[in-house]
């Protein structure tokens, strides 16, 4: 019983390729307008104050978080 590699013309590959390249061009298409989206969202001047506060909060809750003294400071 032989095995028979698959044979491949180059109009399938040339095929292949263009739908993987077209796939490649949706996902990209689609990340660079979500960057565009989020970019134009952190401008708003709300959602900066609303950030910005955030880190305070954030900030305000780590200082009055007492230290562990077991935590090692090596790896090893």
């Amino acid at each position: 019983m032989e095995i028979h590699s698959p044979v491949v013309s180059d109009h399938q590959a040339s095929w292949f390729a263009q739908w993987c390249a077209l796939g490649l061009l949706a996902v990209s298409s689609t990340v660079e307008a979500q960057l565009a989206v989020m970019d134009d969202l952190f401008r708003v001047p709300q959602v900066t104050d609303a950030l910005r506060h955030q880190l305070l909060v954030n900030e305000v809750a780590k200082a009055f978080y007492p230290k562990r003294t077991d935590v090692r400071s090596t790896l090893h």
